[in-house]
Parts: C-alpha cells; sequence; structure tokens
C-alpha cells in the first residue's frame, strides 16, 4: 500500500516551489503520519471490531516501541552518515521480530536468516567504523 501512495507524492516533494520543501522534519514527519492514518483508516475500520483487548494493547505497544521511537530518534540524529542510518532503519525490523516472538508468533526461517545478515551487516559497520577511528 505504501508503495502505491507513494508515487504520486514522491514527485510532489521534489516540484519547484512544493510546501514539502519548506517543512522542518518534524513538520514532515507529523504531515507523513497524518496522511497515512486517513490513507489507511478505510482498510482497517472493517476489521477494527474484531481485535480484543490484549490485541490493541499488543499493537499500541508495537507502534509506539518499535515504529514511533525510532522514527523520533530520526529527528534528532543529525552528525550520523547514511550508511549507519540505514543500519539502525533495518534493526527495527529485527526488534519487531523479537517483539512477535515475546507475544507468541514465531518467525519463518526466511525472517531468521534475514534478521541474521542484518544484525551481521549491522556488526561489520560498528567493527569496521571503530577501526577508522
Amino acid at each position: 500500500m505504501g508503495h502505491v501512495f507513494g508515487i504520486p507524492v514522491c514527485p510532489a516533494q521534489y516540484y519547484p516551489g512544493s510546501v514539502f520543501l519548506n517543512l522542518s522534519r518534524k513538520q514532515a514527519l507529523m504531515y507523513q503520519i497524518l496522511i497515512t492514518i486517513v490513507v489507511l483508516f478505510p482498510f482497517g475500520s472493517a476489521v477494527m471490531p474484531q481485535v480484543s483487548a490484549v490485541q490493541w494493547g499488543q499493537l499500541l505497544l508495537l507502534g509506539v516501541i518499535f515504529t514511533a521511537l525510532p522514527h523520533t530518534l530520526f529527528l534528532f540524529i543529525c552528525d550520523v552518515e547514511a550508511k549507519t542510518a540505514s543500519l539502525v532503519a533495518c534493526l527495527q525490523v529485527v526488534y519487531a521480530t523479537l517483539f512477535s516472538v515475546v507475544v507468541g508468533e514465531w518467525p519463518v526461517i526466511t525472517t531468521v536468516i534475514g534478521g541474521f545478515i542484518v544484525v551481521t551487516a549491522a556488526m561489520f559497520e560498528t567493527y569496521v567504523t571503530g577501526r577508522r577511528r
């Protein structure tokens, strides 16, 4: 769904004179979240009555700890190389997978392999960066 929505929005960001070019990072993140809510609400509203209280708690924890908190942290890290920031973003998926194990859902083997690759890359990046300094 994100790709479908991103196709018409992406050119609007880079159009000369676009309102998006004059926004701060905090404002851009706020608009991104609001637009996502507006676009996805019709699809989620059909299943909302079927979600239990425990599932709402799990969704809230997943949304706050594994989505909102990392996105907010990106607002405050300005001096980080793009390579390091992208690895931090990749690790969000690993953390979310670990959370799924905590709530009783086990990942398939391809997810475990992908997580291993991401963690290995993060460790390698940390090692190489440490040797350069």
